[in-house]
C-alpha cells in the first residue's frame, strides 16, 4: 500500500490509501471520490445547496408573518385569530416542502372550511405527511377529522388534515413541490 500525506491545519496526517482509491483514500464509489475516465478526472459527489438545513419554528416564533408566507405558498387562507403552533420548512429551491400545525379559533372554523382547498380538494386521507416523525405531528389523534388533497399548479401538492385535538380545532398542512 502507498502511504499518502494529507496536510491539514499545518499538521501532516498520514493516511494509507487502498488500491483503487483516490489521493484522499476514498474508494471508487465513495461520495466525493475522483474517478478517472481516460484523460479526464470526474468528481463524484452530491452537491449541497445553501439553505438545505430545515427551518423549524414553534409557538410565538411561528407568527402572523410566517403564517402569511404559508398562505402565499399554499393558497390556504387562514381566518383572523389563527395561531401558528409548529412550522417545518425543508428546501433549497429544489423539491421544497413544508409542514405546519395551526389552531383555528372555534368561531372561525366555518371560514376556514370555506377555503377553496377544503371545498375542491379530494376527500382522501393525507399520505405524504411532511411532518411525520416530529413529536408534534399527531394527525392520527384528531377526532372529527376532515382530510383533503389537492394538486396545485406548477407541480405542487397540498394535503390538509383538520379536526379536534383536545379542545382545539387543529389543522395539519403538508405542501411540497416536485
Amino acid at each position: 500500500m502507498d502511504r499518502l500525506w494529507i496536510y491539514r491545519k499545518r499538521n501532516a496526517v498520514a493516511s494509507t490509501a487502498a488500491p483503487g482509491s483516490d489521493e484522499l483514500g476514498r474508494g471508487p464509489f465513495s461520495p466525493g471520490a475522483r474517478q478517472s475516465h481516460g484523460k479526464r478526472s470526474v468528481l463524484v459527489t452530491c452537491p449541497t445547496f445553501a439553505g438545505d438545513a430545515p427551518v423549524e419554528l414553534s409557538g410565538a416564533a411561528f407568527d402572523a408573518t410566517k403564517l402569511a408566507e404559508v398562505s402565499k405558498l399554499t393558497g390556504v387562507v387562514f381566518p383572523p385569530g389563527t395561531r401558528g403552533v409548529e412550522y417545518l420548512y425543508l428546501g433549497s429551491g429544489i423539491d421544497d416542502s413544508l409542514a405546519a400545525k395551526v389552531v383555528v379559533p372555534d368561531d372561525q372554523i366555518e371560514a376556514f372550511l370555506s377555503n377553496p382547498a377544503m371545498q375542491k380538494g379530494e376527500d382522501s386521507k393525507a399520505s405524504v405527511q411532511i411532518g411525520r416523525g416530529r413529536a408534534w405531528w399527531k394527525v392520527d389523534g384528531l377526532t372529527d377529522r376532515i382530510d383533503r388533497k389537492q394538486d396545485l399548479p406548477d407541480v405542487r401538492f397540498l394535503e390538509l388534515s383538520c379536526g379536534r385535538e383536545a379542545a382545539e380545532f387543529v389543522v395539519y398542512l403538508s405542501w411540497w413541490t416536485m
